[in-house]
């Protein structure tokens, strides 16, 4: 599978390469970028690129709590009681589209997330977590990746706390139709 490098290395190389799109419209990123598209690969580092750690990103704590949070807030003690009663569950979802989005042209990115259990022993579970995004930022990907890594804190707190069980994670797993880095952004990198 592949991993985070593998992600910086493709985009650097379709930058390279001169396979640079126009968006169409004035984005908060940019107009001009490059992007990956229908990439699976596994989250070993928070960030694609390090120097985007200390990059200002467009989305902070307070962002994803008023645009995320209310939106799975619901969702996770039903998720949580899905699994305790079966953790070979394929039902445990967490979906954050909505259908009256689609009137509009403002489609959110992360479209819906997917958590599935594997049995270690007796009592001791793996859990995986994986993200399913419409569109995902090689900026953003570390903001991005820091609320993913709190819901999946919390629902193991959770389940563990109702069950008693020992759960583990496994590395997060990101599934992206258009993963994208600007040129704007680029720019700022030191590559």
């Amino acid at each position: 599978m592949l991993k985070t490098k593998d992600i910086k290395d493709k985009l650097i190389e379709k930058y390279k390469s001169g396979h640079i799109n126009d968006v169409g419209y004035d984005s908060p990123n940019g107009r001009q970028y490059v992007d990956l598209r229908h990439v699976v690969f596994e989250v070993d580092k928070p960030y694609i690129f390090e120097e985007s750690l200390f990059l200002d990103p467009r989305m902070d704590e307070e962002w994803y709590k008023e645009n995320y949070n209310p939106r799975i807030e619901r969702q996770i003690d039903g998720l949580v009681e899905t699994l305790a009663n079966n953790p070979n569950s394929r039902q445990a979802t967490l979906v954050l589209a909505r259908q009256d989005e689609y009137e509009t042209n403002d489609h959110i990115c992360t479209m819906y997330s997917h958590v599935f259990m594997y049995n270690k022993a007796e009592n001791v579970y793996i859990i995986e977590y994986s993200v399913n995004l419409r569109s995902s930022d090689a900026i953003d990907f570390v903001s991005d990746v820091k609320w993913n890594s709190m819901v999946v804190d919390t629902i193991i707190e959770k389940l563990s706390e109702k069950t008693g069980w020992q759960i583990w994670k496994a590395p997060m797993i990101w599934h992206a139709d258009s993963f994208q880095l600007s040129v704007e952004n680029y720019n700022k990198l030191k590559i």
